[in-house]
């Protein structure tokens, strides 16, 4: 019975979280990073630990199991070791 509960409150939070995300999608119009924005993020990335397969086009960080040239494209991702805190958004 406390996994039944324990999944339905993980489910709701879930929902809530997705909700927020594209509530902040929709509300400021903006889902793709300007290209400058990317290649800042993809060079800090490159100099990171936590990235398999540098040397081709799937890399992909070990902290969060995103693949990169994907993710540095989406205006509200964020690194989850905080790296691209310091990056101006345009």
């Amino acid at each position: 019975m406390e996994f039944y509960l324990f999944g339905i409150i993980i489910l709701f939070f879930g929902g809530y979280l997705i909700i927020q995300y594209f509530k902040g999608i929709i509300i400021k119009k903006e889902i793709i990073t300007e290209p400058s924005l990317q290649i800042e993020r993809l060079k800090i990335c490159d100099e990171c630990i936590h990235v398999r397969l540098k040397e081709t086009l799937y890399k992909r960080c070990t902290e969060c199991g995103c693949f990169l040239r994907p993710k540095t494209k989406l205006f509200h991702q964020k690194c989850p070791i905080g790296k691209w805190d310091n990056l101006e958004k345009p």
